[in-house]
């Protein structure tokens, strides 16, 4: 169970671009909580903003 935390460590550490940064996040999401969908949001003021939506297989890159 810690791996996939060690692997995000790694990765918010590593030089990647923010696009790689993004995916390879949700993937580690996506094996600690398996589901169909997922979503990385961000807060700007008081909304959150999608940044990455994933539905089952396909990725949208909302804005990096």
């Amino acid at each position: 169970m810690l791996e996939p935390l060690v692997d995000v460590a790694l990765d918010l550490s590593a030089d990647l671009a923010g696009e790689e940064r993004l995916r390879r996040l949700v993937a580690v999401a996506r094996t600690v909580v398996p589901c169909d969908a997922i979503a990385l949001l961000r807060v700007d003021g008081d909304v959150l903003v999608p940044v990455v939506v994933v539905l089952v297989d396909v990725v949208v890159l909302l804005e990096v």
